[in-house]
């Protein structure tokens, strides 16, 4: 059974090939990227870490996050904080500054989870999630924080969702918009509404990476996120 689940996800999950036309679709997307990452913002994602920022991404990690292989909790990091604040910060800042992140910190606990309500024998409905080890996970966050200021400058008006300033309550305001508009002046009008299955675990990496260099991301800052 092990070996089915295994094999179901490893098939899943793993990067296909990409045809001709995926390729040239990636160019095709790539020209019409404008730069966006100004000389302005890489030299903040770029700039030194401080203890005060490690300290804000650690209290930015939820007290009821699950730790990982190793155990240790937010609440371990928060509670010694004299005492490893210093050997952190030269961590984080090594792993930022060769791009390259310890095999042991990116191991994590693999659980299925049921998706619905109703527990199912097919394994597609079960959704597999990983426990990464907590000081992953305030790494990551750190990284987050530096990038956060800058998104509004960086993503497109149009993305309305996980932006602060913006709700995705926007996108329902404008189809009701639209549509009181089509009915007065009786035009057609088409709204369709995509979902697209998996897309975190299906993330094309090849072309994030492609599409990172073209908005202008510092090479370092792509080789760190990378390295998550």
């Amino acid at each position: 059974m092990r070996n089915i689940v295994a094999t179901y996800y490893e098939s899943l999950l793993s990067a296909d090939t990409p045809s001709v036309e995926t390729l040239q679709m990636r160019q095709k997307v790539w020209v019409a990227t404008a730069v966006k990452v100004t000389s302005r913002i890489s030299l903040q994602l770029l700039r030194p870490f401080s203890s005060f920022e490690i300290l804000l991404a650690i209290k930015g990690v939820g007290p009821d996050v699950s730790p990982g292989v190793d155990g240790m909790g937010r609440d371990f990091f928060i509670t010694y904080w004299d005492f490893i604040a210093d050997d952190l910060l030269a961590a984080f800042q090594e792993m930022f500054n060769t791009g390259i992140m310890p095999q042991k910190w990116k191991e994590g606990l693999i659980c299925l989870i049921p998706k619905g309500d109703v527990v199912t024998d097919e394994v597609k409905g079960w959704r597999p999630i990983t426990l990464l080890n907590t000081i992953y996970k305030i790494y990551a966050k750190l990284l987050a924080l530096r990038l956060q200021p800058f998104l509004p400058e960086i993503v497109h008006d149009s993305q309305t969702g996980f932006m602060q300033e913006r709700s995705i309550f926007d996108n329902v305001f404008l189809f009701w918009e639209l549509t009181g508009m089509a009915m007065k002046n009786k035009e057609d009008l088409a709204v369709l509404l995509l979902d697209f299955e998996k897309a975190y675990d299906r993330v094309d990496w090849d072309f994030m990476e492609g599409s990172f260099l073209r908005l202008g991301f510092p090479v370092q800052w792509i080789r760190v996120i990378a390295s998550l």
